[in-house]
């Protein structure tokens, strides 16, 4: 039942950010280098907290009231191998929304520059 509201945010908020991507690219060079920033930011934070986090382990021994009668705390340092292992999966994952949206901000550029090009020539045909 939750999923329902879930998804018809989804459908609202992906389309309304696909054409704000558009209108920002259109608008100024560096205003359609805000999404993807923010996206690039977001997923940066995610692989930060997965680095920090990754190798600790804690437990805590209760009886059956929820006192706590013992725990133990192990650390394990991650090789270079494990880190990446661990941390590359979701940064691409994180990083899709990213390359959709600088491919966006690629083609909007590349229509403005075209039209760019025609008014020149305009110009210079007028002269």
């Amino acid at each position: 039942m939750a999923i329902i509201p879930i998804l018809i945010l989804s459908g609202l908020l992906l389309p309304v950010g696909i054409l704000l991507q558009i209108y920002l690219s259109k608008r100024g060079k560096w205003l359609g280098l805000i999404l993807p920033t923010i996206c690039l930011m977001f997923s940066l934070l995610i692989v930060c907290n997965l680095v920090v986090f990754t190798g600790n382990t804690s437990t805590v021994l209760t009886d059956g009231n929820g006192v706590v009668i013992g725990g133990q705390h192990n650390e394990h340092f991650a090789t270079t191998a494990e880190v990446i292992g661990t941390v590359l999966p979701p940064f691409l994952l994180f990083n899709i929304p990213t390359v959709i949206l600088l491919g966006i901000y690629g083609a909007a550029r590349a229509d403005v520059r075209k039209k760019d090009q025609l008014n020149k020539m305009s110009i210079q045909d007028l002269e």
